[in-house]
């Protein structure tokens, strides 16, 4: 029987991952700061870091699940708030890995960093990730779109801390610029969303993700 790296991982006692697609998984009981993990053909890559104080328990699950730090190849960086890069400095101390995001967050980054703009394709994994410009919740906040799995990775022009939703307003840097990156991401229709705060919507994430962008279309006709 041959096994496969996935099934190495989801497989353990207790595993310390859980899956949310072929190939993609998060770090279980997360509500802040989640990390995102998929395994390709060379390795690992990260969506976000996670807080600074969770680092050393998200290298500890790498390694329980059967793979070595030197795996991680790269980290896809949405924003370069603490709760999603503070686990970063910690992971580039034990692995060689390029950081992926926008070109306003390299500055506020050390190490290998490549920058990436909106429409660009991420093509070392699975065929190709989507990098879509979503900067209402920050300047240079980036989502990432996986077609082919049908996995959106919205960061936190998303929420689903009790239910699919958007972040408070005061959280936003440019709240009408949000409403428009909704609209957005809801015309890719995923199968799958993956937030920055909140487990993955796995479930009807395309008809809820589309209730939420009418909705908001809606209140703007209505001039709200």
């Amino acid at each position: 029987m041959r096994v496969t790296r996935e099934f190495a991982i989801t497989s353990t006692y207790r595993s310390p991952f859980e899956r949310v697609a072929p190939g993609v998984f998060t770090l279980p009981g997360q509500s802040v700061g989640r990390v995102y993990v998929l395994e390709g053909a060379d390795g690992l890559t990260l969506v976000d870091t996670g807080l600074a104080c969770r680092s050393r328990n998200l290298l500890q699950r790498i390694e329980r699940a059967g793979r070595r730090l030197r795996d991680v190849r790269r980290v896809l960086l949405t924003h370069v708030h603490s709760d999603h890069l503070g686990g970063l400095r910690a992971l580039q101390t034990n692995a060689d890995v390029e950081v992926l995001t926008m070109a306003e967050n390299s500055i506020d980054l050390q190490g290998q960093i490549r920058t990436v703009s909106d429409g660009d394709v991420i093509k070392e994994l699975f065929g190709g990730i989507t990098v879509i410009g979503t900067p209402g919740h920050l300047p240079g906040h980036a989502s990432f779109w996986l077609p082919e799995r049908g996995v959106l990775f919205a960061g936190d022009t998303l929420a689903s801390v009790g239910g699919l939703g958007m972040l408070p307003s005061s959280l936003q840097h440019d709240v009408a610029q949000v409403k428009r990156d909704v609209q957005r991401l809801a015309g890719l229709a995923p199968s799958s969303i993956c937030c920055g705060h909140g487990p993955p919507i796995t479930r009807d994430a395309a008809s809820r993700l589309r209730a939420i962008s009418d909705a908001l279309l809606s209140r703007a006709g209505h001039g709200d």
